[in-house]
């Protein structure tokens, strides 16, 4: 199939909807997410990709945090590049694993006994939308405990406004 035609999606109306959809996941854990859209975070992509990777990540997080946290998502642009930035209060990543863990089907062990029913996919989904928009995943110890992950994508070149010729 030919790849979905690139749109101008804000990475943070993605968020949103995200955290829209994990919302009863949450509530049934009783974590509470907080979104935090610090400023315009426009990407040339496929939306529906960029909707999984975002709901892979949030989801993820309302599953692994400790019951009573919180966990933040924010979006937003740095310089040349928009994030998307997910924190949580769950068991973290061991740094040696931390590759690992956007392949295909690696689970950890700690995710298996909370989890057994999951697939390993989400992560390398993940991995695989930020890469095929020229962009990256990182994961991070989240100070106080917990892991951020964070997916790093190029900004979209400005539109010139239409009539400013």
């Amino acid at each position: 199939a030919p790849p979905a035609p690139l749109e101008l999606v804000d990475l943070g109306a993605v968020a949103e909807r995200s955290v829209e959809a994990s919302r009863g996941l949450a509530a049934m854990r009783d974590v509470q997410i907080d979104l935090f859209r610090e400023n315009g975070a426009p990407v040339r992509g496929d939306r529906a990709a960029l909707f999984r990777l975002a709901t892979n990540l949030v989801g993820n997080a309302a599953s692994y945090t400790d019951p009573g946290t919180s966990v933040e998502v924010a979006a937003g642009t740095r310089g040349s590049e928009v994030y998307l930035e997910v924190r949580d209060r769950g068991p973290g990543v061991p740094a040696a694993d931390r590759a690992r863990i956007f392949e295909r089907f690696v689970r950890l062990d700690e995710a298996r006994g909370r989890h057994p029913e999951g697939s390993g996919l989400g992560l390398a989904i993940v991995d695989q939308v930020a890469r095929a928009h020229g962009g990256r995943v990182e994961v991070e110890d989240r100070p106080g405990g917990g892991a951020i992950f964070r997916a790093v994508l190029p900004a979209a070149e400005r539109e010139p406004v239409a009539g400013s010729r």
